[in-house]
C-alpha cells in the first residue's frame, strides 16, 4: 500500500503528498491526536484544531528527517486501529 498520493499537472517536479491518518479524542477537557500509520508520540492540545495543526507539522516534519537522511518513511502497515471513543481524521500533506 502506497502512502503517498500521485500528483499530476504541468509542473516540472511532482509535489510529495502524504497520508497523514490521526485518531482525536477529548480526554480530560484536553484533545489527544494519536497517530495511525506512523510512529509519531502523540499530540495533546486545548482543542481539535490546535492538536490536528500540531499533527501535522510533527508529521511533515518527521517525513522530512527522513528524507533528508535519505532514510525510507517507517509507515505502520497495517495502520493502527480506531478505538470507539476516537474519530478518525485523514489529512493530505504537501511537503
Amino acid at each position: 500500500m502506497s502512502h503517498d498520493i500521485p500528483v499530476s499537472g504541468d509542473q516540472s517536479a511532482p509535489v510529495p503528498v502524504y497520508n497523514c491518518h490521526v485518531f482525536i479524542k477529548k480526554s480530560e477537557g484536553k484533545y489527544q491526536a494519536r497517530f495511525a500509520n506512523i510512529e509519531i508520540a502523540t499530540i495533546t492540545a486545548g482543542n481539535e484544531r490546535a492538536a490536528l495543526s500540531q499533527a501535522v507539522a510533527n508529521f511533515k516534519s518527521h517525513i522530512v528527517e527522513c528524507a533528508s537522511a535519505g532514510n525510507p518513511v517507517q509507515w505502520l502497515n497495517p495502520p493502527l486501529d480506531k478505538e470507539d471513543d476516537e474519530v478518525e481524521r485523514l489529512i493530505p500533506v504537501h511537503l
